[in-house]
């Protein structure tokens, strides 16, 4: 593995393992663009990668070709919601089913990154 990004080969294999649509090239290229943004911690930074990659395999299924910019516009639609002070300008894809499917995986985001906060807090109180 050529891995040139800030993940480990690890946490490549993870997605990979997670989501055998993508092959590891595919994985190693959204990282390397997930890599150009920024991250409160690594987790978050992992987390990213994850569910960028999940809708990168999700546009593979409407045949939606993955590129630079199909990857800049997942990764912006989740750092948007994973930080949603940060704006980007982007341009919707024309086609509801996949923006349907785009909002559901964004609304799954939402409750992971709820759900480990929550857990913070827990962990935080005992």
């Amino acid at each position: 593995m050529k891995n040139e990004t800030k993940y480990s080969d690890e946490e490549i294999n993870e997605i990979i393992e997670a989501d055998s649509s993508l092959s590891e090239e595919q994985v190693l290229h959204i990282a390397a663009i997930v890599d150009n943004y920024r991250y409160s911690s690594n987790e978050e930074r992992l987390v990213a990668l994850e569910y960028v990659s999940i809708i990168i395999s999700q546009m593979q299924l409407y045949n939606i070709k993955e590129s630079d910019a199909s990857i800049d516009y997942a990764a912006k639609r989740v750092i948007m919601t994973m930080y949603p002070d940060r704006k980007y300008s982007i341009q919707n894809i024309n086609n509801k089913l996949i923006n349907n499917d785009i909002n559901m995986i964004l609304v799954d985001l939402q409750v992971e990154l709820h759900e480990r906060k929550m857990s913070k807090i827990k962990t935080l109180k005992y």
